[in-house]
């Protein structure tokens, strides 16, 4: 077996990964040609012509060509060429190094040479994990919101495909890449999406904790508040892996969810809500009464059953019903349709001042730093991302260097020396910003200030203005909740 690389600047970065398979008296193999430069990521798969191996190359966008391969019975070791003609043709060839002369297909100057390494996978296997993973970092990158674990398992004509996706769409880019590129493949990919009888919950806790396993003692991931929408991808045992309304996915103790189909979660979309606006409150038995029924939380939604007095008559998703203080909620579509405000962003995230940090905490009781900043802009009605790396990926971007610029309700960014984000507030004025770091605080990004503190200062991202662009929705405009 035989791994091939080269790196040449050949009518941009061109880098060609091959492998060459001996198995019952014929060659077979396949040939990787990316072009960096015009952002290509594409297999190329050897036919067999005669007693050669023909490999497409019609990566370039030049002209279409071919390069070919010698038969070889030997391979220990090769070399590899790669050569451009005057007319932008590249073509690619392989040699023995056993041979007595280096045949390369074409005649043109020869612009790089390298010698193959010794490689253990085999060349379809190898191949269809290529794709896969090439797919991957187009459709998947980020494994917090999508799920895409495939294997490759190699057979003699072909290669079985086995493991999840959250969704039908993804699934379908991979069988149709495959099918392209000529890849005979047994399809065993799962889709999670709509596989169970109830696809949807609805959390029926004023808050709920999120993990990245279907454990207790498995990092907490997030929270999740009283309704809440989410997608239900998989069970495992008495948990769920579920999508919150950002995207974010982990799972979630099914004591915690009250299970929907369509019917029932189209009937709550359509359902007369109020929303709990208060910083934290309470449902009671009867108006003005000491028997709580629930504990609520900033942002709990809750079905309308009736008004008694200054009491609004309200139920949980799982049925519960009680009072809540009519100051404490606003029915819910009409505000939903509020306009983006920073001072009340601010004025939410003032509230929690001295609140302890809490990792994955996203609520009003504790928080972590990208948790301040979900549920201070939740409250004017816009959902963020959920973790500050994916937050500093949104927005009008501002150079730190900047500061002077940002506003009022700008996410501030910080972390690393090498630029890893790690770290978010939100900015006030005058430098300073509220943010969460063993408690909620104020500090500030002027070096003069006496609250400056040293982590460095990354990037600026401004929400306002911004509603709309990837990863900033305003919750009239989500699906899930209406």
């Amino acid at each position: 077996f035989v791994y091939i690389e080269l790196d040449t600047n050949a009518g941009g970065q061109i880098k060609i990964h091959g492998i060459l398979r001996y198995r019952g008296g014929s060659e077979c193999g396949v040939v990787r040609v990316v072009d960096d430069k015009l952002g290509h990521r594409r297999p190329c798969i050897p036919r067999m012509i005669g007693d050669k191996i023909s490999v497409d190359t019609d990566i370039f966008r030049a002209r279409a060509v071919q390069g070919s391969f010698p038969v070889v019975r030997k391979i220990s070791a090769s070399f590899v060429f790669a050569a451009e003609s005057p007319d932008g043709v590249v073509t690619v060839g392989v040699a023995a190094r056993t041979a007595e002369e280096i045949t390369v297909s074409g005649k043109s100057d020869i612009v790089g040479i390298v010698i193959a390494i010794a490689c253990i996978m085999p060349a379809q296997a190898r191949c269809m994990k290529h794709v896969v993973d090439s797919l991957k970092k187009e459709y998947a990158p980020d494994g917090r919101t999508t799920v895409w674990q495939i294997d490759c398992v190699e057979h003699y004509k072909a290669w079985t495909l086995k493991g999840v996706v959250d969704n039908a769409k993804n699934k379908a880019v991979i069988l149709d890449e495959a099918k392209r590129l000529g890849i005979n493949v047994v399809d065993s990919i799962a889709v999670l999406e709509n596989s169970l009888e109830k696809p949807w919950a609805i959390v029926k806790l004023a808050i709920a904790s999120l993990r990245t396993d279907g454990r207790h003692a498995a990092e907490m991931a997030t929270q999740a508040i009283m309704g809440m929408p989410v997608k239900v991808l998989e069970k495992k045992g008495d948990w769920y892996r579920v999508q919150t309304p950002d995207n974010y996915i982990s799972y979630c103790p099914g004591n915690s969810l009250q299970l929907v189909g369509e019917r029932e979660m189209n009937a709550w979309r359509s359902a007369k809500r109020y929303i709990v606006t208060a910083y934290q409150s309470q449902m009671v038995a009867k108006p003005g009464s000491d028997e709580t029924v629930s504990d609520l939380v900033l942002g709990n939604i809750l079905e309308y059953k009736g008004k008694s007095g200054k009491w609004i008559k309200l139920a949980t998703p799982d049925g519960r019903e009680g009072y809540v203080a009519q100051s404490d909620v606003k029915e819910f579509a009409q505000w939903a349709q509020q306009k983006p405000d920073m001072k009340l962003v601010e004025k939410t995230a003032r509230r929690m001042m001295g609140a302890g940090y809490l990792w994955g905490g996203t609520s009003t009781k504790v928080t972590d730093c990208s948790g301040l900043a979900k549920v201070s802009y939740f409250a004017n009605a816009i959902i963020l991302q959920r973790d500050a790396s994916q937050q500093a990926l949104t927005g009008k971007k501002i150079a730190a260097d900047d500061w002077k610029q940002a506003r009022q309700g700008d996410l501030v960014f910080f972390g690393s020396k090498s630029g890893r984000v790690t770290h978010v507030g939100i900015y006030l004025r005058g430098g300073q910003y509220i943010h969460c770091s063993g408690r909620v605080k104020i500090n500030s990004v002027d070096p003069k200030a006496s609250d400056y503190l040293t982590t460095p200062f990354l990037s600026i991202s401004r929400i306002d203005g911004e509603v709309g662009t990837a990863g900033i929705v305003a919750v009239k405009d989500h699906e899930w909740y209406f």
